[in-house]
């Protein structure tokens, strides 16, 4: 079965939770079918915000350790209320080992390096 967030559903949570900068309803529905696929149990968000991506995959996979950087301290504050359960980062250097799923949604000087954090078949 393919997941689709509606678009009611995907304004209500820019309303909620006040940042209409998430990502786009068509990204986040893409990306809830891999996670409902896949299953991994290690994910990496780089620029994770104010937990929208983190808040809604939870639903199809709830046994995950989900790491997020993030350095700007208004989406910071909004994470540890939208997705607590996320362990944050605020650059990617201080985070260890390696991912089953790496997201790219913000900035950090040390992208370089993330293809060797992904583990062989993420």
């Amino acid at each position: 079965m393919v997941y689709k967030m509606t678009k009611t559903e995907y304004e209500e949570y820019q309303k909620t939770n006040g940042d209409y900068a998430i990502a786009s309803l068509f990204f986040l529905n893409e990306l809830k079918n891999i996670v409902r696929s896949e299953k991994p149990r290690r994910i990496l968000e780089v620029g994770v915000g104010v937990g929208t991506i983190p808040y809604g995959i939870r639903e199809f996979q709830n046994t995950f350790e989900y790491v997020g950087t993030e350095n700007f301290e208004p989406c910071i504050e909004r994470l540890r209320e939208n997705a607590p359960f996320v362990i944050h980062e605020r650059f990617i250097k201080e985070t260890k080992g390696a991912f089953d799923l790496i997201i790219v949604d913000g900035q950090d000087a040390d992208t370089h390096g993330l293809p060797q954090r992904l583990r062989r078949g993420g």
